[in-house]
């Protein structure tokens, strides 16, 4: 896009069947705008003049995982966020039975999301004790389920 809009072109359909019309022309920063996701709840900063497309609080104080590491005594994955985040961007950029690889899993939020899209997953987390609490998240997710 940015090379096309530097060297300037011609309107006109592509082999592919896409038509490119004038409004290419614009450089918006890319496909996806940068305020596309934004943390927190409508009226923080900012978010007024912000046309963003997916607000979610970051909260999940009640979730089965919580719950279920609480009654274990288990510690909570201090990084958790909210499944809306990585179920946007795999149902953005694949289809089902697409694998999904998440190398930094944490409580595997984005493999359990992966799972109830009908996707394939690996996620990988050197932290033996969030691994084997991950399977709190597909708990979740068959009860969610049901």
């Amino acid at each position: 896009m940015k090379r096309l809009i530097a060297r300037g072109y011609r309107a006109k359909d592509r082999p592919s069947g896409y038509e490119i019309t004038h409004k290419f022309q614009r450089n918006l920063g890319g496909s996806i705008p940068a305020n596309v996701i934004q943390y927190g709840l409508p009226g923080i900063e900012g978010a007024e003049e912000a046309s963003n497309w997916l607000v979610r609080g970051n909260n999940e104080s009640n979730s089965i995982y919580i719950r279920r590491c609480a009654e274990m005594g288990q510690r909570v994955h201090p990084a958790r966020f909210p499944a809306a985040l990585p179920e946007f961007f795999i149902r953005l950029l694949s289809t089902e039975e697409d694998v999904v690889v998440d190398p930094f899993a944490g409580s595997n939020t984005t493999g359990s999301v992966a799972e109830g899209l009908r996707r394939r997953w690996l996620s990988f987390e050197l932290d033996r004790a969030y691994v084997e609490n991950s399977e709190l998240r597909f708990e979740e997710a068959a009860h969610s389920a049901s």
